[in-house]
């Protein structure tokens, strides 16, 4: 306040002396500060305030800006037919993945043979030519074969892979697995089509389809695995190979901000909105998606707040500092 006074009056004090040795006086240049309130939250500029110019804002999600839904993605299981035999050939990613379908299939068959095993056993009971030991013997063998059944088929679908699935197909097709935030769930429905990139084929963009959502949540990615089916003639596709899935939302377009409106603190995401003329609060949002250009707001904002696009870093710096 002094300093700004003293300002003044030097600004007086030589445009007096200027205009008595017969020069053209100047007006006094008078800066005005932002007012900073709420502990940074709040920023106000009064007429004339220093700054204000460059603050630029624009409706949020009334743009035509859209981001696409990208996923990695890898292939666990091919599916094809032997050159010598014409036989079904299941091929997998991974040692583990092929051991645990392996088991999978023994346990099935030996779970159907402890079955009818049992039922036989209850006849002859029935019958009187078998005992209470013997049935109880049977249903031993049966529910262990059950749980190794469960045991080898969980282990699969945690990597994504239903091997019944696995069963229904005859021909040629890849199996690929892509790892999807559980905020984009909504665009991963069972049949929805897909466009893949392969990284061994950066120019080629083929079309796949979602068969199946995983049925957990990674505690830590917080990413659910999603199973996307792919034709697969001549087998070009190999188990092990890295792509890229595109999500396309046909129904609903992320709502999506510059990338320059959002700053961070404290690994806190914020955006300044103009709730007043003149006056921009901060507020914190949680973001998504994002490329170079732009970024998905998932919560924070109402449709049309008016956020600050340009002058983001001069309101940063004086709400908390550069």
């Amino acid at each position: 306040m002094y300093s700004i006074q003293y300002f003044i009056l030097i600004s007086l004090a030589f445009s007096i002396t200027s205009t008595a040795c017969g020069k053209k006086a100047h007006p006094p240049v008078i800066y005005v500060a932002p007012e900073i309130k709420e502990n940074g939250a709040l920023i106000f500029f009064p007429p004339g305030a220093q700054g204000r110019a460059r603050i630029e804002t624009r409706p949020f999600g009334t743009g035509k800006e859209f981001i696409q839904i990208q996923a990695p993605a890898r292939i666990v299981a091919t599916v094809g037919r032997s050159v010598s035999s014409g036989g079904r050939i299941v091929l997998f990613e991974s040692a583990d993945l092929n051991t645990a379908y392996a088991t999978y299939r023994q346990a099935r068959n030996s779970s159907s043979r402890a079955s009818k095993n049992l039922k036989r056993i209850k006849d002859m009971y029935s019958l009187q030519v078998a005992t209470e030991r013997d049935i109880i013997e049977a249903e031993t063998e049966a529910g262990n074969s059950g749980a190794i059944v469960a045991e080898s088929e969980g282990k699969l679908r945690a990597a994504g892979v239903n091997p019944s699935d696995l069963n229904n197909y005859g021909g040629h097709i890849a199996w690929l697995i892509a790892d999807v935030t559980e905020s984009r769930l909504d665009t991963t429905k069972a049949g929805k089509q897909v466009n893949i990139v392969f990284n061994s084929f950066p120019d080629k963009k083929l079309k796949g389809r979602v068969q199946a959502v995983g049925d957990n949540v990674d505690p830590v990615t917080r990413t659910v695995k999603v199973r996307i089916i792919l034709q697969n003639p001549g087998n070009k596709f190999k188990p092990g190979m890295f792509a890229k899935v595109d999500f396309v939302d046909d129904k609903k377009a992320p709502l999506v901000l510059p990338f320059t409106a959002v700053f961070t603190v404290e690994g806190e995401n914020f955006v300044f909105v103009e709730e007043t003329k003149d006056t921009f609060r901060k507020k914190p949002v949680v973001i998504g998606s994002s490329n170079v250009e732009y970024v998905e707001v998932l919560h924070g904002l109402n449709k049309g707040d008016s956020v600050v696009t340009e002058g983001v870093m001069l309101l940063k710096g004086l709400s908390v500092g550069y």
